[in-house]
């Protein structure tokens, strides 16, 4: 297996969330495990982020969608949660990603570590989903449970390696030597 290492996927889209904002927005909520919105906060000046994961003192048990962060949060709030952007800045994100990857040659297939599945449908723009493994270790559980997660099971090879140390643990078991693994710190 070879490994293409890209560099933080998280900051790569709270670059495009920040450059593509709509105007007006007053606040960012993110249920996220804590990357996303680390990514959010470290890249978006100004903006505050409303963080529902594990380390913040208000949490979510499941995902929210854009209609519901605006009942609750306001209608200037933007729904930055893994899974729940738009095609468009989904699209664009792997635009941006595609910069890292070589050329995929017949019989490759590429490993793209999955929580949300967000960063498989950014890849799916110009990936085809047959050329493409999604290795979890579901982690957290309620990410699973998110709509494009449950499209991707069941429209692509998966493969869920239970709780693993790492990512390029999970990668190389899924993998077993053949194809190229994406990976990111």
């Amino acid at each position: 297996m070879r490994i293409i290492r890209l560099p933080n996927v998280k900051t790569i889209r709270a670059e495009v969330i920040r450059d593509r904002l709509p105007p007006g927005t007053r606040r960012i909520v993110c249920l996220s495990c804590g990357n996303a919105t680390r990514a959010l906060e470290g890249v978006i000046k100004g903006v505050p982020v409303i963080k529902l994961d594990s380390e913040s003192p208000v949490s979510a048990r499941r995902e929210l969608s854009a209609q519901e962060i605006q009942t609750y949060f306001g209608p200037e709030s933007f729904n930055a949660t893994s899974g729940y952007l738009p095609l468009d800045l989904t699209a664009e994100i792997g635009q941006r990603l595609m910069a890292y990857i070589p050329e995929l040659l017949e019989g490759d297939r590429l490993y793209v570590p999955c929580g949300s599945g967000e960063t498989i449908a950014a890849l799916s723009n110009y990936i085809p989903l047959a050329r493409m493994t999604a290795v979890s270790a579901l982690y957290p559980p309620i990410e699973a449970m998110g709509p494009l997660y449950r499209w991707l099971a069941a429209n692509m090879k998966t493969v869920n390696v239970g709780r693993v140390n790492s990512v390029a643990e999970a990668l190389r078991l899924a993998a077993r030597g053949k194809g190229f693994a994406l990976c990111w710190e």
